[in-house]
């Protein structure tokens, strides 16, 4: 089976992403669609833009892509980093819940694959057409390093004598255990937030 790199339209030359605002001129298409649509832009080394990849295209308000479909080409492209570039038609470029679960997955993917995920970027709708990374955004950064319970001492039984206590190496925990954790804090705050919208809303109404 013969593998295929990745590609679509034209090649690009000389073309270098160091932040979101580069991101714009080659993605500001996104900005009129109609639906939510994920792009993942290939880098080289230098940053260079090699190829733009249409990875899923969804409803108004969402689109799902598997993490391997993410990386396939990427792998194929012998990219360094990758970019993931979507729209919120709605015009707000708030990242979501699934926004925020998706980029913490695609980090943790590329640690294991040796490509960088270099950024999550939102491009708004028609109204306003502005983009924000998800990745600098601050609530983003708080999530993504919950803290770990400390586990309690064991309890010892009486009358029974304290002997030398042996340290016995932690369990290393998982990408997706961590990925759990935070998606259910984000599920809380986002809970929190509705609950206070609709006191605001009652207040309002009174």
């Amino acid at each position: 089976m013969m593998l295929r790199v990745v590609t679509q339209g034209k090649p690009f030359r000389n073309v270098f992403i160091n932040s979101e605002v580069d991101v714009y001129p080659i993605m500001s298409f996104l900005a009129t669609a109609d639906r939510e649509m994920l792009y993942v832009l290939h880098l080289d080394s230098r940053n260079g833009l090699i190829a733009k990849e249409g990875i899923a295209m969804g409803a108004l308000n969402m689109a799902h892509a598997p993490i391997r479909e993410i990386f396939k080409g990427a792998i194929l492209n012998n990219s360094k980093a990758i970019i993931l570039v979507h729209n919120h038609p709605s015009g707000d470029e708030t990242p979501s819940l699934n926004d925020v679960i998706l980029t913490g997955k695609a980090k943790d993917a590329g640690t294991l694959h040796g490509i960088q995920v270099m950024d999550s970027v939102i491009i708004a709708g028609m109204r306003s057409m502005s983009i924000i990374s998800i990745t600098e955004a601050q609530w983003f950064k708080r999530y993504n390093k919950v803290p770990r319970p400390e586990a309690s001492p064991p309890k010892h039984a009486a009358g029974v004598a304290d002997g030398p206590r042996i340290s016995r190496p932690k369990r290393p925990t998982s990408a997706a255990a961590r990925l759990d954790r935070i998606e259910r804090d984000l599920k809380r705050l986002d809970e929190l937030m509705k609950r206070r919208q609709t006191k605001c809303a009652m207040s309002m109404a009174d």
